[in-house]
């Protein structure tokens, strides 16, 4: 598949390859991709834990370590 970069997102790209970090337009479009993939996975359990929170599925923190210290065996 053919795709025509406009201009604009072309100087993005060749910002980018200037750094030299990359090898190829590829490799910096794939790892933008999977950068893509890791921001949309941190958004989808945000979103879990503000969804957790607004019904009540959720403990208080001080509960949590003093349960974490409890079984690691740390004093409080």
């Amino acid at each position: 598949m053919n795709y025509e970069i406009p201009a604009q997102l072309q100087s993005l790209i060749d910002q980018k390859m200037s750094t030299g970090q990359y090898a190829s337009q590829d490799e910096l479009l794939t790892e933008a991709l999977h950068a893509l993939d890791d921001y949309e996975a941190a958004v989808a359990d945000i979103q879990q834990g503000i969804e957790d929170e607004a019904t009540g599925r959720m403990r208080p923190l001080d509960e949590v370590n003093a349960d974490i210290r409890q079984k690691l065996g740390f004093s409080k």
